[in-house]
């Protein structure tokens, strides 16, 4: 191989991979090539074992394993959404290792097979590794088997999730690697792209006994009624994913595993052919008891031309909704292929004018928008929705200043094609105000979002969910511009309505708690804030698990609570249980660790373990300058806990240093009479106190009392 060819591949893939951060995905670091010329990568080393192995060594239960296999489909879902197509997923690639007890399945090689291999990716594995790699071609679509992989897109990677789920259910693939290994390389290909394999129920039907037995063992069931539990639901879901026709198989990983949470939760699963009788036995089993009693009145009442006419009626009714759907679906299906196929042609473009210079991602999606001004100009609809996917990639990368010039076209193609109040214009707007906000146009994105809350109480009603999300976003804006009480007023309002809209348990209800807590911290409404607080904990924890960002975000805010209404030891041991979780989850140097780190040096520095507390914080402050840079609000609170702690041990130079480039700051960037400029002037009056300069104290207490009587 050409050493100078593949390194250029490596670098190129690298780049692609350095974009996806997910927890169940393992990193590449680097590339490059050894003094000898041998290429390398450097990756994430994940100690565990391949998930079959794992699952039966645990003898996980089959609902078990589905759990960990709806982690895997998130973590692929994520880096299709990169634009990142895995090309290899078998279980030798997904590996388990164990977190406080906890498995948690780790993605790796992604991007490797393509990064290593030339173009003909499919042809060079199979010709060249033949015995080697008979475990591939077990888990290969059948448009991999067709040695093109320039078709390949992210549905390759759903059919190969559907062979790991067939062999996590029934103990193995769909067809036997002996009897392909024997047959050639022809008559494999040819089995991968015709053959139907049989339904795990059937697989495990056909087994011998002592076989099935065995299996079942692994799954802590009985060997006679494993094949019931896989018969219908899970027979349709693992045979969608497996369809030879790519178009009728699963669009998205999310898909797969959302059929999957629906099976769990016995609601109906969209690769069902969803007859009546079909939806009804899921509605009777979610509701055995009460239906119990509705059924004998049921079958006393009912006639049978009554039974005649309803059936009637439900088919027609059925027919015209499975007609909306289809025409729904194939129009999401056309816009999906179409974002995907435009986002992976542009991230696989290499510049060759660049003379080697990096392409930043910022530069790939500049190119993109610039691209979708000619390419799409006669489909508007389809040109917003592709000038969205890049905004909506900016915002994710906290690149908001470039996210507003496509998002505003965005926004101008819908209310060109459907007006200013359709949800779709609507939606476009709110994302432009999120770009605003991020890039310091607070008043602008203050503007914009009033606009979208008037508008989507006209269309949609006081209580519609978009409308909620829009007074939150609102009340976000109240709260940055230090219009507290409007901000509280707001929230106040959305609570009730949001526990009855979207329910107690759910993720933009469980948002408002937070954010009615932090408000009602910054009004004094300590009590108030603590019972929300406390409220949101326990749910958070059930929805996500113990170690999710939610998870901890709630762990943190309750800590906080916990501080000020006079409980310090309960914080400080929250916190303590917070930073190994944080850290272990995203590691040392991440924004989140490095907030669970300062809030562990204020619960020393509150009980008098100032050493402990000053350890931390001077590790702190230089890692918070280069990870989030030397202005970000939590280098600026990073600063002042370390003079807060200097304070203490009388170093008042240091420590009036610190303050002081923070007042500046908040000057700098916030409006005046803002409560936080506020609480820096008295931070500062305090450092001066201690240090017994009072005329610069005295200044500084006129300076609090003027900001206190605006």
């Amino acid at each position: 191989m050409d050493t100078k060819e593949v390194i250029a591949r490596f670098e190129q893939e690298r780049q692609a991979l350095a974009m996806m951060d997910h927890p169940n995905i393992a990193k590449v670091f680097d590339a490059g090539a050894t003094p000898f010329g041998r290429p390398y990568f450097v990756m994430e080393l994940v100690r565990g074992i391949k998930i079959t192995d794992y699952c039966d060594q645990a003898s996980l239960p089959t609902a078990d394993r589905l759990q960990l296999f709806i982690a895997v489909c998130q973590a692929v879902q994520h880096a299709h959404q990169k634009g990142i197509i895995h090309r290899d997923l078998k279980p030798s690639n997904i590996m388990v290792t164990l977190h406080d007890g906890v498995p948690v399945p780790k993605v790796i090689d992604f991007g490797v097979a393509k990064a290593t291999q030339s173009v003909r990716l499919t042809d060079l594995t199979l010709f060249t590794q033949f015995e080697q790699m008979i475990g591939t071609p077990l888990y290969m679509s059948p448009e991999q088997a067709e040695m093109d992989s320039l078709d390949i897109d992210t549905r390759s990677d759903i059919y190969s999730l559907g062979v790991l789920l067939y062999e996590l259910l029934v103990g193995k693939a769909p067809f036997d690697p002996e009897t392909l290994l024997r047959a050639g390389l022809d008559e494999m290909r040819r089995v991968i792209r015709e053959q139907e394999p049989p339904k795990p129920s059937t697989a495990l039907q056909t087994m011998a006994a002592e076989v099935r037995t065995n299996v079942a063992h692994y799954r802590q069931a009985e060997g006679a009624k494993l094949a019931g539990q896989l018969r219908g639901d899970l027979d349709w879901i693992v045979m969608k994913a497996l369809e030879k026709d790519r178009t009728r198989r699963y669009e998205t990983a999310n898909g797969f595993a959302e059929d999957i949470r629906r099976y769990l939760a016995n609601e109906p699963v969209t690769a069902a052919a969803p007859g009546v009788a079909y939806l009804f036995g899921k509605f009777v089993r979610r509701n055995k008891a009460a239906l119990s009693v509705a059924a004998l009145i049921v079958v006393v009442l009912l006639a049978a031309t009554g039974i005649s006419v309803w059936q009637a009626k439900v088919a027609i009714a059925a027919k015209r909704d499975a007609i909306a759907k289809a025409s729904a679906e194939r129009t999401a299906r056309e816009e999906s292929e179409a974002i995907t196929t435009f986002l992976i042609r542009v991230f696989e473009s290499p510049d060759p004018a660049r003379d080697g210079r990096t392409i930043t991602v910022a530069e790939t999606l500049g190119r993109a928008a610039r691209q979708l001004d000619t390419d799409l100009a006669s489909q508007p609809v389809r040109r917003a929705r592709l000038l969205e996917t890049v905004g909506h990639t900016y915002v994710a990368l906290w690149l908001g200043r470039d996210a507003i010039s496509p998002l505003e076209k965005a926004r101008d193609l819908r209310i060109a094609a459907f007006g200013p109040e359709h949800p779709e214009t609507l939606t476009a707007m709110a994302v432009l105000a999120d770009a605003l906000d991020m890039s310091s146009r607070q008043q602008d994105a203050f503007e914009l979002r009033r606009q979208v809350l008037e508008l989507r109480r006209k269309a949609l009603g006081p209580e519609h969910r978009d409308t909620l999300t829009a007074m939150h976003d609102l009340a976000v804006s109240y709260h940055t511009a230090g219009l507290l009480d409007e901000a509280l007023e707001l929230q106040e309002k959305i609570l009730p309505f949001s526990r009855k809209v979207n329910g107690p348990d759910d993720p933009s209800t469980l948002r408002v708690l937070n954010n009615l807590a932090s408000y009602y911290f910054a009004k004094g409404r300590r009590k108030e804030a603590h019972t929300l607080l406390a409220e949101a904990l326990p749910i958070t924890r059930k929805i996500n698990g113990p170690k999710h960002p939610a998870t901890l975000l709630a762990m943190t805010n309750l800590a906080t609570s916990l501080d000020v209404t006079g409980h310090p030891e309960d914080a400080l041991k929250m916190r303590e249980e917070i930073l190994p979780l944080t850290s272990e989850v995203n590691g040392e140097e991440h924004a989140d660790t490095l907030r669970a780190m300062n809030n562990l040096g204020v619960s020393y520095s509150a009980l008098g373990r100032v050493d402990d507390a000053l350890k931390l914080q001077e590790k702190i402050l230089p890692l918070s300058r280069a990870v989030l840079g030397p202005n970000d609000p939590d280098t600026l609170g990073s600063m002042t806990n370390l003079a807060v702690s200097y304070r203490k041990l009388a170093r008042f130079d240091e420590a009036i240093e610190l303050q002081k480039n923070a007042l500046e700051f908040k000057r700098l960037h916030l409006p005046k009479n803002h409560p936080y400029i506020a609480l820096a002037v008295e931070n500062m009056a305090d450092c001066y106190r201690d240090a017994g300069r009072l005329d610069e104290e005295r200044a500084m207490r006129a300076e609090l009392e003027l900001l206190r009587s605006r």
